[in-house]
């Protein structure tokens, strides 16, 4: 898509870890709330699934696989049939200003959890991803 590589941020990756215990440890998914006085708010990506059956390469993967219904514009409009959540976690992945990421993966009862933290944020609506 153009853009360069993400480069491994510990700060996002320690809070990546924060979050995703609490959603393992708790059962729910739910995106962290923003922080009211946090300049930099952070993105963030979650995934879910089955214990111990998918490496993080295919959980990743399965936002790369959004590509298929992105198409270029701005912000939310960025998706073939119009649901911005069918390209949400790859347009996060693309987005141009972002440069820094973070990723835990951690275990609970019924699911694995992984985060990914992201600096830049993306997903800002009026502007474009790529």
């Amino acid at each position: 898509m153009g853009v360069g590589p993400l480069k491994w941020d510990p700060v996002l990756a320690r809070n990546a870890r924060d979050w995703a215990r609490y959603l393992a440890r708790t059962g729910k998914f739910e995106h962290s709330p923003d922080d009211p006085w946090y300049s930099d708010p952070e993105g963030e990506n979650l995934w879910a699934g089955t214990v111990g059956y998918y490496q993080p390469e295919a959980m990743v993967g399965l936002w790369r696989a959004e590509k298929r219904d992105f198409k270029t514009g701005v912000f939310p409009n960025n998706s073939r049939d119009g649901r911005v959540e069918n390209v949400s976690h790859y347009t996060q992945l693309i987005w141009a200003r972002t440069g820094s990421v973070g990723c835990a993966l951690e275990k609970g009862s019924d699911e694995d959890v992984l985060v990914c933290r992201y600096s830049q944020a993306g997903n800002v609506l009026g502007e474009r991803p790529i």
